[in-house]
């Protein structure tokens, strides 16, 4: 019972995580797209290629996840993914000299220590056990669990289309806050 509640608490984290981030990259892609650009890490031009793909990519794992399919494979992809992730974000720390994260636009960045590298690439190892905890520990017969992860799916899905009801129907040339920078959108964008 306890190997079951460590797979299911990973799933409903992994879940969470990757649907949110991976909504958070496609409500603001131009944002996300300068921070990455910012960063200097890929080529600019494909830095929105990039960030979509990997939209797609968190939000067909999170499903993935949610539904139960095929653990070893999604949990291999997803733990893929988050070993890249703690790659990338090296990589930008060596790049630039800041450790900042890019998962929603350009951020407040921190300058790189030795410990603050440290704790990214123990973040990325720990997010990637966890995918394998996910793939190597058996399911339960019982559903219930499944409920939990459908509910952390939910979640994030549920503020992105609350966001962008309420993008829609605001005034316009009222202030907007779009991922982490504030424009004011005018009658005619």
């Amino acid at each position: 019972m306890l190997l079951t509640i460590i797979r299911e608490a990973a799933r409903c984290y992994l879940v969470f995580t990757l649907a949110a981030t991976g909504l958070a990259k496609l409500s603001s892609w131009r944002i996300v797209a300068t921070g990455v650009r910012l960063e200097n890490v890929i080529p600019r031009r494909m830095a929105l290629p990039i960030i979509i793909a990997v939209a797609i990519t968190e939000l067909t794992l999170s499903t993935f996840l949610a539904t139960d399919f095929h653990p070893m494979i999604s949990g291999a992809a997803t733990a893929g993914l988050l070993f890249c992730f703690g790659g990338y974000k090296v990589a930008v720390a060596a790049r630039t000299g800041n450790l900042a994260c890019s998962c929603a636009g350009p951020g407040i960045a921190y300058k790189a220590t030795r410990p603050g590298v440290l704790a990214t690439v123990a973040a990325a190892i720990t997010q990637a056990a966890l995918a394998v905890s996910w793939a190597i520990i058996p399911s339960s017969p019982n559903r219930i669990f499944g409920v939990f992860a459908l509910l952390a799916f939910s979640i994030p899905v549920a503020a992105f289309l609350a966001g962008f009801y309420r993008s829609r129907t605001r005034d316009p040339g009222s202030p907007v806050q779009e991922g982490l920078t504030s424009v004011r959108v005018s009658a005619d964008s």
